[in-house]
């Protein structure tokens, strides 16, 4: 039978709609609007479904492209519970767009990395800011996007991507990595459960401008595996001149169980300031009872603890190594000792190459020991390289707390010093 043009026009919809389905199920969520490879969610179950598909959204016939880009255009809140991201997702960007989020949960909505992930995932453009007393936050709208509810202006896990924590994963090296782009995340009151950097064994990077400040919360400012500044400028402030801050500003956790060497990697260009304001907790403080750090400055690096009752790193650090690179510039400022044996800092070894600029500044020592700084530690200074040392306890100018308590000093590449 001949078929009319308007009869096989309607045929061909219906086969369409019912024969075969939504194409790539792109309406199977009503606030999720895809355009290439960029979705754009208005509610934190959204959010959550296209990273961990805990509804079913991703299928076989409807797989993640390779570079996802979620884009977040309200402010939302994060469901009130724990998952896992999703396996078949290896490129993801989640812009916020400057807006803020919430947390269902203080001490879950986060989505986990498994430690065998390798996918590589961007926070970006957060706008996490408030001055409030107290964490609650009523009116917040609800994770669906329908309603309001109560939510919580602090994060306990991290900022949206945390790990599968546990015993035997954070003995286990990841291949997977969260980049900070762009992020504030300024609270600077006595919120609980205020930890916006939890990675543990998950490696992080800093792209952009970014910002954080938390005060006392009982927590450490985070937990992580490294601290990598790649571009742009990142500041970090912890603690609010009381001692609140749970044994340190962080925790390197994952290297706290393997002994792992704890890597702080500054790119050239950027900038990385870190400054601890608890009045008794170290900026880095280890689990562990022989933990290194390496310091590779390429960049700009600021350092600065503002009481005398503490240091930079505390117990369990075996060893710290400061590589200052050519046209680096490392500037430490502490109150009390930069490097004390009495906080743990057993060898240090600064190498600082021609056109390097350091300045090591300390109210009452740089390096504070009980003898002479032995097993192998140095100063070894290129020619070219600027070096400026106060110290401003009873050895007033120098570098350590007792002529006595010396740490060895070598100069390469030439018979000539400039000091300034």
């Amino acid at each position: 039978m001949k078929l009319s043009t308007s009869r096989l026009v309607i045929l061909l919809l219906s086969c369409l709609i019912f024969g075969f389905g939504i194409m790539k199920g792109q309406t199977a969520e009503a606030s999720i609007t895809a355009s290439g490879s960029t979705y754009t969610v208005t509610s934190g179950d959204d959010l959550f479904n296209l990273l961990t598909n805990n509804k079913n959204y991703w299928s076989s016939q409807n797989v993640p492209p390779t570079d996802l880009t979620i884009k977040v255009a309200n402010t939302i809140t994060l469901p009130g519970y724990d998952v896992s991201l999703y396996s078949g997702l290896t490129n993801v960007k989640v812009d916020f767009q400057q807006h803020q989020f919430y947390a269902g949960s203080y001490v879950a909505s986060r989505v986990l990395i498994p430690r065998t992930s390798s996918a590589q995932l961007t926070v970006a453009n957060v706008n996490n800011t408030s001055n409030a007393t107290t964490n609650q936050v009523t009116g917040a709208p609800n994770s669906a996007g329908t309603g309001t509810t109560t939510a919580y202006l602090s994060t306990y896990y991290g900022m949206l991507f945390s790990s599968d924590f546990g015993l035997s994963a954070g003995t286990t090296s990841c291949a997977a990595q969260v980049t900070y782009d762009n992020v504030v995340y300024n609270m600077p009151n006595n919120l609980v459960y205020n930890q916006p950097l939890c990675t543990y064994f998950v490696p992080i990077d800093f792209t952009g401008k970014n910002k954080i400040v938390t005060a006392v919360s009982g927590q450490q400012v985070g937990e992580i595996a490294n601290l990598k500044v790649s571009s742009g400028t990142t500041e970090i402030i912890g603690g609010d001149g009381s001692s609140g801050l749970a044994g340190g500003m962080f925790y390197p956790y994952y290297n706290n169980l393997n002994q792992a060497d704890f890597p702080i990697d500054v790119a050239k260009g950027a900038t990385l300031t870190l400054t601890n304001k608890d009045a008794r907790a170290p900026m880095f403080a280890f689990i562990g009872i022989a933990n290194s750090v390496t310091i590779n400055n390429q960049g700009t690096l600021n350092l600065k603890a503002t009481s005398a009752q503490t240091t930079l790193f505390g117990s369990g650090t075996k060893g710290v190594t400061l590589n200052a690179s050519a046209q680096a510039n490392t500037n430490i400022s502490t109150a009390g000792a930069a490097f004390s044996n009495d906080m743990g800092t057993t060898k240090f070894i600064g190498n600082f190459a021609d056109q390097s600029r350091t300045v090591l500044s300390s109210a009452t020592s740089v390096f504070k020991n009980s003898s002479a700084w032995k097993n192998n530690s140095s100063l070894n200074v290129t020619a070219g390289a600027k070096i400026a040392a106060y110290s401003g306890g009873t050895q007033t100018g120098g570098l350590t707390d007792s002529s006595s308590h010396y740490i060895p000093v070598t100069f390469n590449g030439g018979a000539w010093l400039k000091a300034f």
